[in-house]
């Protein structure tokens, strides 16, 4: 694992709504893409306006799941 990202803490549960935690990370599927693709994604901050999450992207590639992607995603939110 790149050395920038936070480690789950934990091993993988799936919550009463169905959703794959590990720790603080969420595992859930990309659906920006029409090939399998899965986001694990990790809250970094959280403030009145705006939420940083460090995403990893997967993808299948030849019967296995490859990282293809580590980035940092800032959200605004809406007032």
């Amino acid at each position: 694992m790149e050395s920038s990202v936070i480690a789950p803490s934990t091993e993988a549960i799936i919550d009463c709504q169905g959703t794959v935690r590990m720790g603080a990370w969420i595992l859930g599927q990309a659906f920006s893409s029409d090939k399998p693709e899965l986001h694990l994604s990790y809250r970094v901050l959280t403030s009145e306006y705006f939420i940083v999450r460090q995403v990893i992207s997967l993808a299948l590639k030849d019967g296995q799941w490859k990282v293809t992607d580590v980035d940092r995603v800032t959200t605004r939110l809406r007032y």
